[in-house]
């Protein structure tokens, strides 16, 4: 006797084209996800062997500005992205405050804040 179609089988068969695409798309994100994770396991052991090749090979004068180059990229970066860290920053605030009081007693607490931290407690 042959073997009927699984339910899963059906279910696709019926799928119209822009749920395939959708689910496709999915597929899709997930292979790449995996593919980021593996090289990011394997990418750092590589870079770090690399990076300290060739900083073996370095004077006083050049370890100094390479720190003061690495101190300036950091503070661009922080500048840069200052939003976000702040804003997840105060999120981190309002959440324990919201644990340990309740959200009305934060929000009655905080009257000038409110549509900000509403905006911040709804990303959760």
């Amino acid at each position: 006797m042959p073997r009927k179609h699984t339910k899963s089988a059906i279910i696709k068969s019926e799928r119209t084209e822009e749920e395939k695409a959708t689910a496709k798309a999915k597929a899709r994100m997930i292979v790449n996800r995996r593919y980021r994770r593996k090289l990011l396991r394997k990418v750092p052991d590589y870079d770090r062997e690399r990076k300290a090749r060739s900083r073996a090979d370095f004077t006083d004068e050049e370890r100094a500005a390479q720190k003061d180059k690495k101190k300036e990229e950091n503070a661009m970066g922080y500048l840069r992205h200052r939003e976000n860290i702040l804003a997840k920053q105060m999120q981190k605030r309002a959440g324990a405050y919201i644990e340990k009081h309740g959200e009305s007693k934060f929000i009655d607490s905080y009257p000038h804040r409110d549509v900000k931290f509403r905006k911040y407690l709804q990303e959760d």
